[in-house]
């Protein structure tokens, strides 16, 4: 057996030995993340996670946004393609080796961190084995900082313009959203409502790149603390409103993100009253500061928001609508 043959049934062997520790994971389906990437923007990934610091967390690796890399082809197939490496390579090298068994250890190490963290987080998120790799290291913060909000007994309200609104103390390079889309529109009295009489919503499927070109999906918290979901960003049209800026200010009010629309989905039908019209965007700016920053932002790749989302209907429909058009 040649020495990348082995690197891989033991990567695989620690995969599953990681994974056997937890109830109904399947442990061809972990995440690993093999190395760091980042965003288009490289600031971006950090600025999702300023308002960390406020209760003074580790952050970790938050100026890069690690990427989940799937473990999950078959043995023999892995092991083809590794023959077919070696047959055109040659005979691996003594430097080979090491650099292999090296990264054996670096694979464990990730190995039992997903394991880890998909056993704490699996109460909260019963498919956290699932998730990659970076989707359960926000969660991990994420959780820390709603712990610590509830045990605060901060709560936001969307009775007042700036109720969802966090206290985010002022740091160099800090991006604070414009005027305009620091207070969110209250109540359903401005909203617009069809002759029908139909409620109109928008929102925005927000997507952004990495030094790779995988693609990421935003996704937001829940505005109540005590429920552990995440969305996508949408809302109600207000009176002479046009519906494709309706969406973009949902996603900079709810996200702190201001987007471009890439192209217009398909309308998506709530019942008979209500209906969605959701966009394709792109990330352009991602703000520290904005209208509802109570709320948690969270990017994750495209298996990881069907996941997420598996008890929204309609956002799964959307999310799979966008899909379509970002590869």
């Amino acid at each position: 057996m040649s020495s990348l043959q082995l690197f891989v049934l033991v990567v695989l062997g620690l995969c599953c030995a990681a994974a056997s520790s937890l109830t109904n994971v399947d442990p061809t389906n972990i995440y690993l993340d093999t190395n760091v990437m980042v965003a288009a923007d490289h600031k971006q990934g950090k600025r999702s996670l300023r308002q960390y610091t406020a209760y003074d967390l580790d952050e970790g690796d938050s100026e890069d946004e690690e990427r989940g890399v799937n473990i999950s082809e078959q043995l023999d197939g892995v092991l083809s393609k590794v023959d077919d490496a070696v047959g055109k390579a040659g005979k691996a090298p003594s430097k080979l080796d090491a650099l292999i068994m090296k990264n054996v250890d670096e694979f464990a190490k990730f190995a039992d961190e997903h394991a880890r963290l998909s056993k704490e987080l699996f109460g909260k998120y019963p498919r956290a084995n699932e998730l990659s790799l970076s989707t359960l290291r926000q969660l991990e913060k994420i959780e820390k900082v709603r712990e610590m909000d509830i045990k605060n007994g901060l709560k936001g309200n969307k009775v007042e313009p700036d109720g969802m609104r966090r206290k985010i103390v002022p740091f160099p390079g800090m991006k604070i959203a414009p005027e305009q889309d620091l207070l969110s529109k209250v109540g359903r009295d401005t909203e617009h409502y069809k002759t029908v009489g139909g409620r109109a919503l928008a929102a925005g499927i927000v997507t952004r790149t990495n030094e790779k070109g995988e693609h990421e999906i935003l996704l937001i918290s829940s505005s109540n603390p005590e429920k552990y979901e995440f969305l996508i960003p949408k809302g109600g049209v207000e009176k002479g409103e046009e519906v494709r800026k309706a969406a973009l200010r949902e996603v900079v009010e709810e996200s702190g993100v201001k987007a471009d629309i890439v192209r217009e989905l398909d309308k998506i039908k709530i019942s008979e009253e209500k209906s969605i019209q959701p966009y394709l965007m792109k990330s352009d700016v991602v703000y520290d500061d904005w209208s509802e920053s109570l709320r948690h932002r969270l990017w994750v790749p495209y298996k990881d928001a069907i996941n997420l989302l598996d008890n929204r209907p309609q956002m799964l429909e959307m999310v799979k609508g966008a899909k379509k058009h970002i590869g």
